[in-house]
């Protein structure tokens, strides 16, 4: 794993044996946990890196070491849970059922997971402006049917369907903003 804003990864540094690279990453861990749960908590707007740096018990030094700012603490934050709803694709896939079948639960779970989490939704409320996040979860969308329907759909339609899914995405996210302020 590298560091955000640096392709440098700590493990392969010559600097840092390994006790060293882990207690790095065991701090850095600590900032995402931390961060993730006041971005949960507070959002991600009404939470400073100060309030970070005080709830993780380090520095501003030490939080700066590892993100650059709080956007690329979100976009990992965001990152990791793509890439576990990635394992969760191939996950249902090995169960054998039916494509439709597959796609359907792995869709479903998906979005139970992002939008009836209050503080997980929260989250993706914002991360899914972020244009980079964004591709990455369309890439998703492709993953995921390139996974269950192999070559079923021919590549021309695939980018097709995955907007149209994003797009289903996207608006589903929109209501639930749109519920969060007015309800």
């Amino acid at each position: 794993r590298g560091l955000v804003g640096s392709e440098m990864c700590i493990r392969d540094s010559p600097m840092i044996d390994q006790s060293q690279g882990k207690q790095i990453y065991k701090k850095r861990d600590e900032i995402l946990r931390v961060a993730k749960k006041l971005f949960s908590e507070k959002g991600y707007n009404n939470t400073s890196m100060r309030d970070i740096v005080k709830e993780a018990h380090t520095s501003m030094g030490n939080l700066y070491f590892h993100f650059p700012n709080k956007l690329a603490i979100l976009k990992l934050i965001c990152r990791e849970f793509i890439y576990k709803l990635r394992s969760q694709i191939y996950q249902i896939h090995r169960l054998n059922f039916s494509p439709q079948t597959g796609f359907a639960i792995d869709f479903r779970i998906g979005y139970i997971t992002t939008l009836e989490d209050p503080k997980l939704s929260r989250l993706w409320l914002v991360a899914r402006n972020i244009p980079e996040i964004h591709r990455f979860s369309f890439e998703n969308k492709r993953i995921r049917l390139r996974t269950f329907f192999g070559d079923r759909i021919p590549e021309e339609e695939l980018d097709f369907l995955a907007i149209a899914i994003q797009g289903i995405a996207d608006a589903i996210f929109e209501q639930k903003k749109n519920e969060n302020l007015h309800g």
